[in-house]
């Protein structure tokens, strides 16, 4: 029996605009009503999921900045913190790199360093809070992640770089085409979900999980009943017990859970 369900957003629950389908909303209060408990896991700010799942934010746990943050009825659950000093180190060589962009997280807002147009376009729809400052030394709370962006892509070369240079001290997670994440070692969905299935005394057996890319791996590994989606990358397929094509999320939990 399913009592906890824990869903990755864009590529995953969210269409291919980024936005939530109207229908999730209905899913969600009606496995409330079977006292099923729905968890949304991304990459994306609190703030952001906070405003896209507002009509039922007190009907669910949010998992923002892939584990980093985890909130539940507008309460911190837990929160974890980059090792401040070394992040900042991270943040003034990154910005010097060409063609790459960064997002730096902290728990109540988003902050880029960047006016650049493009980008603000694109991450907008992630950042429901986010600001603009001259410098990371104006930036006074502390981070918890750091989000690196290139429109053309992350490449394995760039990826390899961040590990050979930063690997002891964080976490690289590439969690889209365009984006990799810089997070705590102490930091992913899966530790998310661990601490929040020994909260609700949930089982692995009786636990649900979608994700599509590479963030989402530790995620499905503490659900019994995993699915990839189908565009995922072919590495990720070995994640998933079943693979689910495009769309059809809410179609799975209402065929099995109500």
């Amino acid at each position: 029996m399913i009592k906890l369900i824990i869903s990755d957003l864009d590529g995953t629950l969210a269409d291919n605009k980024g936005q939530i389908p109207e229908e999730a909303f209905t899913v969600i209060e009606d496995l409330e009503k079977k006292n099923i408990h729905f968890a949304v896991a991304t990459g994306r700010q609190c703030a952001t999921v906070e405003n896209d799942f507002k009509s039922v934010l007190d009907k669910i746990y949010v998992i923002a900045d892939n584990g980093a943050l985890i909130k539940h009825k507008g309460k911190c659950v837990g929160v974890t913190y980059l090792e401040q000093e070394k992040a900042r180190e991270v943040i003034e060589e990154v910005k010097r790199l060409e063609n790459i962009e960064m997002i730096i997280s902290c728990e109540d807002t988003a902050y880029k360093i960047t006016k650049d147009k493009a980008f603000h376009e694109e991450v907008s729809k992630y950042y429901y809070s986010l600001s603009y400052v001259q410098d990371q030394s104006l930036i006074e709370a502390s981070i918890i992640k750091l989000a690196l962006y290139n429109k053309d892509g992350i490449t394995k070369e760039f990826e390899t770089w961040l590990r050979e240079k930063w690997g002891e001290d964080f976490s690289i997670t590439v969690s889209g085409r365009n984006w990799v994440d810089i997070g705590s070692l102490y930091t992913s969905k899966g530790m998310a979900v661990k601490m929040l299935k020994e909260q609700l005394i949930i089982e692995k057996e009786n636990c649900m999980a979608f994700g599509d890319y590479f963030n989402d791996v530790s995620m499905l590994a503490e659900a019994e009943e995993s699915y990839v989606m189908e565009h995922a990358p072919e590495e990720m397929k070995a994640y998933g017990k079943y693979s689910l094509d495009e769309g059809s999320v809410l179609k799975v939990i209402k065929e099995r859970c109500l």
